[in-house]
């Protein structure tokens, strides 16, 4: 199943100490990479939240914001002044601004306080973690339900458009088929009149140059091209179909090898009609990339 890279979702879950919100913003990237906001009092939850993650996603760049608001009549989170900590810094400012003549030693005092991380201290409840570790998997699983939903919608539009894009190449394909299969005698005969003007005799007899332009047209055929491409346009609409999701980087791989194809027909064909539908295909491959990007 194709799912898109870009979604967001959010997800709370009230429970016994307080209120636990999580928001998941996933963005487009090549690999899977997450990143983990979390209130310090739930740090221990990263490297579970971190593989959580990782069993249900692939690609692209997640951004977790995890908050917490404790019920009031609770207690679950107790914030204490440091008064030790703060009569050690009053101490040394006041010497600071006695031995330098400073004045108005209170508004510099109260700067060096409110910007001291380490003047409070935060005290959990003994059951706090034990209490919250469920209820933070619970409110991730849903949150990473309601994310895969909506990556899963995006994907059934871009899957749409995928396959749409991939008929106008067959389009294409089938248009230089028929061009090519008309051309080879057309092709030697073309450079069986210069050879003969150049030389300005008849080479009907001449068994060497005859085999010489044999081979050119023989260089100038495109069937394995496009038996390829045909192989690796099926190849994409089957994985397209796949009920299983994380086909971005395979999907990558076969549009890679269907420009591969295109390009040495271009450099092939001297056709001027199939030179057009060459270019013409190359141009929906580089729509399909486009689409690409935001696939898992």
């Amino acid at each position: 199943m194709i799912s898109s890279m870009t979604a967001f979702c959010r997800s709370s879950l009230s429970v016994n100490l307080g209120l636990i919100t999580l928001e998941i913003q996933s963005l487009n990237r090549k690999y899977l990479e997450i990143q983990t906001v979390l209130p310090r009092e739930f740090l221990e939850f990263d490297p579970i939240v971190k593989k959580r993650v990782q069993k249900r996603l692939t690609r692209g760049k997640l951004q977790i914001l995890l908050t917490f608001v404790a019920h009031e009549q609770k207690n679950a989170i107790e914030i204490k002044p440091n008064l030790a900590r703060a009569q050690a810094i009053k101490s040394g400012w006041d010497t600071i601004a006695s031995e330098l003549g400073i004045e108005n030693n209170d508004y510099g005092l109260t700067r060096l306080l409110t910007k001291d991380a380490a003047l409070f201290e935060t005290r959990l409840c003994e059951t706090f973690i034990e209490e919250l570790k469920d209820s933070v998997l619970s409110v991730l699983d849903e949150a990473l339900n309601k994310l895969c939903e909506m990556k899963q919608r995006e994907g059934s539009f871009l899957k749409s458009e995928l396959l749409k894009r991939s008929k106008v190449i067959e389009k294409k394909l089938s248009l230089i088929e028929k061009i090519h299969e008309e051309k080879p005698d057309y092709l030697y005969q073309k450079l069986k009149e210069r050879a003969e003007k150049l030389l300005q005799a008849e080479v009907g007899t001449d068994e060497r140059l005859l085999k010489e332009l044999a081979i050119l047209v023989d260089k100038s055929d495109v069937t394995e091209e496009i038996t390829r491409i045909k192989s690796h346009l099926a190849q994409f609409t089957l994985v397209l179909d796949e009920p299983k999701h994380g086909h971005g980087k395979l999907l990558d791989f076969i549009l890679q090898e269907l420009n591969r194809e295109w390009s040495t027909i271009g450099a092939k064909c001297s056709d001027s009609s199939m030179a057009q539908l060459v270019i013409e295909a190359k141009g929906e491959c580089e729509k399909i990339r486009e689409q690409l990007q935001n696939i898992e």
